[in-house]
């Protein structure tokens, strides 16, 4: 019919085992990139990326990036550590977060290299545009379990991040609207990185007196 979407362009990505594509979103330069799990030991990688051995017992992430018209797979990487949520920078960096005990190990360190405690902390890390080195990485947590859901990077390459805790004792900043945790079983809270990922440049719990959680929708930056 007039006016009904077509399909211009359609191509599998993965192998032997279960795989599968969770996110994606578009480059500067209009490649895409793929996030997504697969249970593949032989799932197409490329050379010099940051991991090409499957190493799980079960499943890995993956970062893939494919050319514009889904001809060509770019650049292509196991990643080791769970993503939640990702967002490409101006510059074609990837940044991403999600659990962690330890942190990948990256180039410049970040604001907070020490796991706090709690099951998982919540981390960002950020990935070179070629996917094979990790410039930057830090912990978002407190003493208790916490988990990054989104971040959104700005156009100076900030990161805001949202996420939810169960720590009391979660770093805040001194012009946070909430400083206190609800003393339910989880806050939701928002958060905000310098480009280099050295500094918190803000931090609140976003909780009342119950138990809330923040959804893994991407949040904008609006001044």
């Amino acid at each position: 019919a007039n006016g009904a979407a077509q399909l211009v362009r359609l191509t599998y990505l993965g192998n032997a085992d279960g795989d599968s594509i969770v996110d994606m979103a578009v480059l500067p330069d209009g490649n895409l990139l793929l996030h997504g799990t697969t249970y593949s030991s032989s799932f197409p990688v490329t050379a010099g990326a940051y991991k090409t051995v499957f190493t799980a017992i079960a499943s890995e992430h993956f970062l893939s990036i494919m050319s514009a018209d889904l001809t060509s797979l770019l650049v292509s990487t196991y990643h080791d550590y769970d993503i939640q949520g990702m967002s490409v920078g101006p510059d074609g960096s990837v940044t991403f977060g999600g659990v962690a005990g330890t942190l990948p190990p990256s180039a410049a360190g970040g604001w907070d290299e020490s796991f706090n405690g709690g099951f998982d902390d919540g981390y960002v890390a950020r990935l070179d545009p070629a996917l094979s080195t990790h410039l930057w990485a830090t912990f978002l947590g407190g003493a208790g379990p916490d988990l990054v859901k989104s971040v959104t990077v700005g156009e100076d390459g900030s990161v805001l991040v949202t996420g939810q805790t169960s720590s009391p004792n979660f770093p805040t900043t001194p012009f946070a609207p909430d400083k206190t945790f609800s003393l339910g079983l989880a806050d939701p809270f928002v958060a905000w990185l310098s480009a280099d990922g050295q500094e918190l440049l803000y931090r609140t719990y976003f909780g009342g007196s119950g138990s809330a959680s923040a959804s893994g929708a991407p949040v904008a930056f609006d001044g």
